[in-house]
């Protein structure tokens, strides 16, 4: 079972534009601000991952999320990750798409990786309303399942 170790997020409670600082080991400090947060809505799982055709090279799919249940301000991507554990990921989609698909390349799994992976989809709201920031994600939410499961679907 895989497990998610940080708590709930909860996005009511981090509106507005947060600064965050670094500081390295020598005392030098960075700072760095986010976009405005302004969304308090939640993005639904995504639902119906399946994955067909060669076990170790197979095309990942899934259902798009219904347009009334997110902010219109949105702007929907998905990424689709292979993972053993939160810890140990070993595939992930290069960029954000709109794309309800993914074709894992050949090469990728290993027969012996079968019973161990999780197909983890990861749904972004792209934040098209925020003038000061090219298209800043705001919300996401990370739907996993078992690859052997979504096998057998």
């Amino acid at each position: 079972m895989l497990h998610n170790p940080f708590p709930p997020f909860d996005p009511k409670k981090h509106l507005g534009t947060w600064e965050i600082k670094v500081k390295d080991a020598q005392g030098n400090e960075v700072i760095a601000k986010t976009h405005r947060l302004d969304k308090a809505e939640r993005l639904p799982y995504v639902k119906n991952i399946q994955a067909s055709g060669n076990s170790l090279a197979p095309m990942i799919t899934w259902s798009a999320l219904d347009p009334t249940r997110y902010p219109s301000e949105c702007k929907i991507k998905y990424k689709v990750r292979l993972l053993k554990s939160n810890l140990e990921q070993f595939y992930a989609t290069k960029k954000g798409t709109s794309e309800t698909k993914d074709q894992i390349p050949e090469g990728i799994l290993k027969p012996e990786d079968l019973a161990e992976t999780y197909v983890r989809i990861e749904t972004q709201c792209w934040d098209t309303d925020d003038k000061d920031q090219p298209v800043p994600v705001e919300l996401k939410s990370e739907t996993f399942m078992p690859l052997a499961k979504a096998l057998e679907q």
